[in-house]
């Protein structure tokens, strides 16, 4: 979940790549940031020793190419020109408002996954 935000908006950022016909900047940028996934997952899975925590390490790898991913693309795009493109009120509203939304889903939790398991129970032969 770490690196949602980053892939999404690098997907924003390399579309403009594409939209400026610059598709070989974007190329090299992914493959970098296949490389740096692959390496860190590698070393994640060969370092960490408990069999769960790998599969959290090789996230964790995949969240990093994302930020490489997303900085390449700032780069690419201009960072002056990023920073212009986010409206300040809007961002700490945003920011307020998914805070207080985070806190309303960890106080509800399990209201919300006892919900889900009821559904799940009722809906659980209809579609096999």
């Amino acid at each position: 979940m770490i690196g949602l935000l980053p892939f999404g908006l690098q997907k924003l950022l390399s579309l403009w790549l594409y939209a400026k016909f610059k598709q070989k900047i974007a190329a090299i940028i992914a493959f970098k940031a296949l490389l740096i996934s692959i390496v860190f997952a590698l070393a994640c899975v060969f370092i960490i020793d408990d069999k769960e925590l790998k599969v959290i390490g090789v996230s964790l790898a995949s969240s990093v190419s994302a930020f490489y991913l997303l900085g390449a693309n700032i780069k690419e795009f201009g960072f002056k020109t990023f920073l212009g493109l986010i409206n300040i009120k809007k961002a700490l509203f945003a920011l307020v408002f998914l805070f207080i939304f985070t806190l309303l889903l960890w106080e509800f939790k399990a209201i919300i996954l006892q919900a889900f398991n009821i559904s799940y129970e009722f809906f659980k032969g209809w579609f096999v």
